[in-house]
């Protein structure tokens, strides 16, 4: 569990009608199918996540993953506006991969060069 801070407003819900069907699926196996990084991501994040990410978080996931796929794990990023992370507005790829069990996603990044 994840304690990635709040943001003001609502939070924006997604639909992925792709994916509506591969609720048995793990993080690893939605990492191996030919859906976008983009849509794994949000689909992790708002059914194997507990409590649930909120999607506005995903391009910042992105972005880390991006950071880990090149081998820049200790690159600092800062969350979306109005986000803090455990306090901090400041906080390293790792953490984000760890805390948010993206390396799944890392892994399917490298295989796919």
């Amino acid at each position: 569990m994840s304690s990635v801070g709040t943001k003001q407003g609502t939070r924006r819900a997604v639909c992925i009608d792709r994916l509506t069907t591969m609720d048995y699926l793990t993080s690893p196996a939605i990492a191996e199918t030919d859906t976008s990084l983009e849509a794994q991501v949000a689909w992790h994040f708002a059914c194997y996540c507990e409590p649930s990410i909120p999607q506005y978080m995903v391009p910042f996931a992105l972005n880390a993953i991006s950071y880990a796929v090149h081998d820049r794990w200790d690159n600092l990023l800062q969350p979306p506006e109005g986000v803090t992370w455990r306090g901090l507005t400041e906080v390293s790829v790792r953490n984000v991969i760890e805390s948010l069990h993206l390396d799944e996603f890392v892994e399917s990044e490298l295989k796919s060069g």
